[in-house]
């Protein structure tokens, strides 16, 4: 299983690379000027990953189905956290989106139940 996920790695990152470099070429911006935006977004993925790597390795739950259910949970709890702590503008925009579709929800479901 683990060839075939270094495999899956390394098409995506020679992919990102031609079509950076072919998209660069139309945009007149180099590697580094595309990848800098970017590199918040990493950082707070890598980190929210490194620390829910590390939550299930402490081996606290013994469940696969709630080691997956906590994990994801701590990963996006994380990653949301990180964001709107460094102020991406991708933060509030996700809570705006979530909000609004629980706020749909809540109404959906209100009519419903009324009598």
């Amino acid at each position: 299983m683990y060839p075939l996920i270094y495999l899956q790695v390394t098409y995506f990152f020679l992919a990102f690379l031609l079509n950076a470099f072919f998209a660069g070429k139309e945009l007149h911006l180099d590697l580094w000027q595309q990848v800098k935006p970017m590199l918040p977004i990493l950082l707070c993925a890598l980190l929210s990953g490194f620390a829910t790597w590390l939550f299930d390795k402490s081996h606290l739950i013994t469940s696969d189905f709630f080691r997956l259910l906590f994990g994801a949970t701590i990963a996006i709890l994380l990653y949301v956290g990180a964001t709107l702590i460094i102020k991406l503008h991708a933060a509030k925009d996700f809570i705006e989106l979530v909000t609004a579709a629980f706020k749909k929800l809540k109404h959906k479901w209100a009519l419903r139940f009324s009598v």
